[in-house]
Order: structure tokens, then sequence, then C-alpha cells
């Protein structure tokens, strides 16, 4: 008998703390991948501060996914129904470094992703090539500069 009531005062203490403990955790995600984050109490409001660096899929009220869309770090605040918080969290996005090379050419730099034969990929903090090899802000200085638009 002592020893059921002393499992449900420490289950009881686990629950109550389970969301002080969710507090100033740190979550990393990879660029343009997901991470699932399952909570115990349903959700009401989920606010990134910013979403160029992560979104977000709600699932379920218990069930969100982060996709991490750029290196950097933002923080994630979630609350219940009461605005309560269940969640206080950093979510830093890092590049993917699994079967990324980089090659430094002189002042050139280029990344390729490896598995198992290498291909040419957006170096993390660039913008991906165009079709015809050129970054997207290049590509539009040349079109602007074509039709004649400073």
């Amino acid at each position: 008998m002592r020893r059921c009531c002393a499992i449900a005062i420490g289950g009881a203490c686990l629950l109550w703390l389970a969301p002080a403990a969710m507090a100033g955790e740190t979550i990393q995600v990879v660029v343009d991948k997901a991470e699932v984050l399952r909570l115990s109490v349903d959700a009401s409001t989920i606010l990134t501060a910013n979403p160029e660096i992560i979104d977000l899929a709600v699932e379920s009220p218990r069930l969100i996914l982060l996709l991490g869309k750029r290196p950097g770090e933002t923080s994630l605040i979630i609350l219940d129904s009461k605005g309560k918080k269940i969640l206080d969290a950093d979510v830093v996005v890092v590049p993917n470094l699994e079967r990324h090379v980089t090659v430094y050419r002189n002042t050139e730099e280029s990344t390729l992703s490896c598995a198992p034969r290498c291909a040419s990929v957006p170096t993390p903090g660039q913008l991906p090539p165009t079709a015809g090899g050129e970054t997207s802000a290049s590509a539009g200085a040349t079109a602007e500069a074509a039709a004649g638009v400073e």
C-alpha cells in the first residue's frame, strides 16, 4: 500500500513538472528535414519568432511537425487553451552535413552531396542555382539588365 502511494505521488509530481522541464529546451532541426514534436496536452496557440527559419505543420493538437527551412535560430512557444506555456524552446536549424562535402577553389566555394555519387547542391547560406547555373539573385539582375531596368 505504501509503495502504491509513493508511485502515485511520484507520478503526479512528474506530470506537474513535465511542462516546466520543457522550458528552456533546445530543439535541433536539419535544413529540409522534419522533426516530430509530441505534446502531453493539447496545444491551443503555437508561435515561432521567425517563420523564415522553421515551418510548422500542426497535425493534431498534440502532434506538431517542425520543418527546417534555412540555417539559423528562432524560438518556439506553445500555449494551452488557458494561456499556460506547454513549451518554450529555442529551435536551431543546422545545415545538412551528412554526405555533404564542401570544396574550396581559390575564392569559390561549392558543396556536393555524395550518396553514393556526388552532385552539386546549394552551399548553406547561399541561394540555390537556377537552371542556367546562376544563383537566383544574379539571374534576377541579369533579367533586369536585359529588360533595361536599373
